[in-house]
């Protein structure tokens, strides 16, 4: 891989973690209509403390399969090198986010979770592309 390619890895990992911000957001919206509307703002925010993490591990792998299924198929690239990149970079700046809002020791069983199923889903997209 080349010096051009971990950018790239680092900016599709943090594309999908914006991706990944955006459907949390959109599922609390779901639930704030359709399961539990006319609460207050306040807990909508309460209950987004436990609903985004169960988001990001339903629908974070899906997005790291289809990425790395879709970025794995370049024949000039190491296809695992790569998608192993994405996950690391995601990793780093997914945690060092949790470490800095002190979140991190709050959740960690499912943190190690969701990381375990971006994982899986990273490499089951390379798997899935051929390579």
């Amino acid at each position: 891989m080349t010096a051009v390619d971990f950018v790239k890895a680092f900016a599709l990992a943090f594309g999908i973690l914006v991706v990944n911000v955006a459907i949390s957001f959109a599922v609390v919206a779901a639930y704030s209509v359709w399961v539990e509307p006319g609460h207050e703002q306040a807990y909508y925010e309460a209950a987004a403390q436990w609903i985004a993490p169960w988001s990001s591990v339903a629908f974070g792998w899906l997005l790291f399969f289809i990425a790395c299924y879709v970025f794995s198929r370049r024949p000039e690239r190491n296809a695992l090198a790569f998608a192993l990149a994405v996950f690391v970079a995601y990793a780093a700046v997914d945690l060092g986010i949790l470490f800095a809002a002190g979140a991190l020791t709050t959740f960690p069983p499912i943190v190690a979770l969701s990381l375990a199923s971006k994982l899986v889903g990273t490499i089951g997209g390379v798997w899935m592309a051929g390579r």
